[in-house]
């Protein structure tokens, strides 16, 4: 149930009675409101009794955001109020926290994004919970948002933030993930050891965006610390998103601190590793080549570069030089590519049954002008997806060898492009050729975002040309207009999975949190 907003009001409210009964009337309708949440959050961890606890808390200290100078008006600096002072709403929150606090033996999975607003914030208390009181808990997902470090006492929030979460020790812990990270990952007081699910970074990146963001040394620094891990999720970018105090020997503790040369010499080795996704601003060559991933058979780059980058230059690259054998689900920009990176990199995925190719549109394409020098983006053009399809030997063209065609094993392919690249007869004909009878590994989902209006209906060119369907599935989607500030919201894809909204949605925004995790 939706809270009713806290009432507001500056202090030239308080010039008149007037004012301040008004002000207490309104209060009125608030705290009935506090009080039937209050009744109903009692009601539903009564009605748990003793089972383990999923839990999603998403709260805020009530002037999170504000400054000291947000209460005062411009008649405050003249003279001073000569009403007394109105009174304050309840607060909810300590109740909130007190009932959650009560059952924290019996949390299992938990989520808690909270606005923390000072050292002195109740929601404190959630974190620095005991291990001791929290035994069952094995799914942690913390996202914290605190206050600019340029005021002093936001800054120390955030130096002794660190030492407090004991919630971080718990000790079963398998799964965390943690969104904008407030200090360098490898300082948290968590037991690396144990995790077998790890997800670091906020799923929004960028410049000047404060995300946390590790640099290829951090990075490295926390998966050594990782051996049990199956699946990863980080966020990277420059060697210096975070520089704060930490307390002890190593006083200020940098990103842009000495990085060791890429690859190691001892490579990392994370036996279990199936599924690893990378996203951010930077990925360094040799990156990939520092790591020994046995079972590694996922793999998601979605990093932008400024300028598309050659089979030389790119991680993403290393990544399937390194590991393209053993991959069965790729997920990668294309954009952030040359065309011969992008030939080159589906040469060496001769196992991959998912392809997602996309387009997010954060790269400088380099394709409209004529005499620039910067190196042009790979475009998905009707001729690669003629190098996917199985060519027909036969003159009845009932059968294809699929051995003989890029990618051989692929049955899931999704595209997203923010250019006229291939068309919809490309597409038909891929989707033929690639369900001809006898075929080794026919396709049998397509998801497709074109960046052009419909001329044809593919679905029904599919039946007409006697294309056998049964088990095939798609998701086309067009651009039918100019893009506009305001656009009706993708209704239509509230039932797709994240990874099929994020190849369909008119705007580009990626799963994040664990919501990635296959």
């Amino acid at each position: 149930m939706p809270l009713t907003p806290q009432p507001r009001y500056s202090m030239r409210n308080r010039l008149t009675e007037a004012a301040s009964a008004l002000f207490k009337l309104e209060l009125v309708p608030y705290e009935s409101k506090l009080q039937v949440i209050k009744d109903m959050a009692f009601e539903w961890i009564n009605r748990s009794a003793h089972c383990p606890l999923d839990i999603a808390f998403v709260w805020g200290d009530s002037n999170f955001g504000l400054y000291g100078f947000d209460n005062y008006g411009d008649d405050d600096i003249f003279e001073e109020p000569i009403a007394t002072n109105l009174p304050q709403p309840s607060s909810i929150t300590p109740f909130l926290v007190d009932l959650l606090l009560s059952v924290a033996s019996r949390w299992k999975r938990v989520s808690f994004d909270l606005n923390i607003s000072s050292s002195n914030s109740s929601l404190l208390r959630l974190l620095e919970t005991s291990t001791a009181d929290v035994s069952q808990l094995e799914n942690l997902q913390i996202v914290l948002n605190l206050p600019e470090s340029f005021v002093e006492e936001n800054r120390l929030l955030r130096v002794g933030l660190t030492t407090r979460m004991s919630l971080l020790k718990a000790p079963h812990l398998r799964s965390l993930a943690l969104g904008r990270l407030w200090a360098p990952s490898h300082t948290l007081p968590v037991n690396w050891a144990t995790l077998a699910e790890l997800s670091l970074g906020s799923f929004l990146y960028g410049p000047g965006m404060d995300s946390g963001a590790l640099g290829a040394s951090h990075a490295l620094t926390v998966l050594k610390a990782c051996p049990n891990l199956v699946r990863c999720m980080i966020t990277m970018g420059s060697e210096s998103p975070i520089n704060i105090h930490i307390p002890g020997p190593g006083g200020i503790f940098s990103n842009a601190a000495s990085s060791p040369p890429l690859p190691l010499d001892e490579k990392i080795t994370l036996r279990h590793l199936t599924s690893m996704s990378i996203r951010g601003t930077s990925l360094p060559r040799g990156f990939a080549s520092s790591f020994n991933l046995p079972s590694l058979s996922i793999l998601s780059i979605m990093c932008q570069s400024a300028t598309p980058q050659n089979e030389e230059q790119s991680g993403f690259v290393d990544w399937v030089r390194t590991f393209g054998d053993t991959l069965t689900e790729v997920t990668f920009e294309h954009s952030a590519l040359t065309s011969s990176a992008l030939l080159y990199c589906l040469e060496r995925l001769p196992r991959v049954v998912t392809l997602r190719i996309l387009d997010t549109g954060m790269v400088g394409h380099g394709n409209w002008a004529a005499g620039a020098e910067s190196s042009r983006a790979a475009l998905l053009t009707d001729s690669l997806l003629e190098r996917l399809t199985p060519q027909s030997d036969s003159s009845d063209d009932v059968s294809g060898d699929s051995d003989q065609c890029l990618c051989p094993h692929l049955q899931n392919l999704s595209c997203r492009m923010t250019e006229i690249e291939f068309t919809e007869k490309g597409l038909l004909d891929f989707i033929i050729g690639r369900r001809r009878r006898n075929i080794t590994s026919p396709v049998k989902r397509v998801v497709v975002k074109f960046n052009m209006a419909q001329k044809m209906n593919i679905r029904k060119e599919l039946e007409n040309s006697g294309v056998d369907l049964e088990g095939f599935s798609s998701v086309i989607k067009y651009n039918e207009a100019p893009p506009a500030l305001f656009l009706p919201s993708d209704e239509d894809l509230d039932q797709l999975l994240p990874e099929d909204r994020m190849v369909a949605s008119r705007f580009w925004m990626q799963p994040h949190g664990t919501d990635w995790w296959l």
